[in-house]
């Protein structure tokens, strides 16, 4: 996760050079955060040899939220 962490913040890199909106490169770095999150959870889960006992959700909150989460800040 480390390494995909690096190719995160690289794109942002490439979308800097590029000369994306902030909004833009914002919103990436987000949805990027929320595909690693979502795959560690699911990497615990199967870890764990067992499905969670009832349903649940997770919820983003503050700058998860909004769209604005930065490369390194969060």
């Amino acid at each position: 996760y480390r390494m995909r962490l690096g190719q995160i913040r690289m794109g942002v890199v490439a979308a800097l050079k590029r000369q994306d909106s902030a909004p833009q490169i914002l919103n990436q770095i987000t949805e990027c955060y929320k595909e690693l999150l979502s795959d560690l959870l699911t990497e615990c889960i199967a870890i764990s040899g067992q499905e969670p006992p009832t349903r649940f959700a997770m919820a983003g909150l503050g700058s998860m939220s909004r769209s604005e989460m930065c490369p390194y800040s969060d």
